[in-house]
């Protein structure tokens, strides 16, 4: 539940109102949209992996999240970046972030993306880079927004 659903609640439970409320929906959980393997860069035997989500946000945007297994225990940079085109509209954009990656679960945000109503076409990316060692990763996934 959003808290701004709570609030309205709230404020019709306070004002005595007689209200006839529509059961909510369960929120529901971010989709995958696609997913790439890469070699560590602080180990090239070693295959780290990413999966990238999209959730909507509340002011219509998309909220991107990048979910990586480093499988390093020494870590490395990772940046992660989208690009993305509105194949109704035209319009198109991108995004990235940064962070040091280490272990099994680290996530990457790219928290607001105007897109606009239609099927949106990304291009995702990864850049992992240790010292003078630097591997990358990519997907693409197709999205009605």
């Amino acid at each position: 539940m959003r808290i701004g659903s709570i609030g309205a609640v709230a404020v019709a439970c306070l004002a005595g109102a007689v209200v006839a409320v529509a059961p909510m929906a369960a929120a529901q959980p971010a989709k995958s949209l696609c997913s790439m393997t890469y070699l560590t860069p602080d180990n090239p035997e070693v295959n780290g992996s990413s999966e990238v989500k999209v959730d909507r946000n509340s002011n219509g945007s998309l909220e991107l999240t990048l979910i990586t297994d480093a499988n390093s225990k020494g870590g490395y940079d990772q940046s992660f970046t989208a690009t993305w085109a509105n194949i109704d509209t035209g319009r198109s954009g991108g995004g990235d972030a940064k962070t040091w990656v280490a272990g099994h679960r680290t996530l990457l945000s790219i928290p607001e993306l105007w897109t606009e109503p239609g099927r949106i076409a990304f291009v995702f990316g990864t850049s992992n880079q240790t010292g003078q060692s630097v591997t990358s990763g990519q997907c693409m996934a197709e999205y009605a927004a």
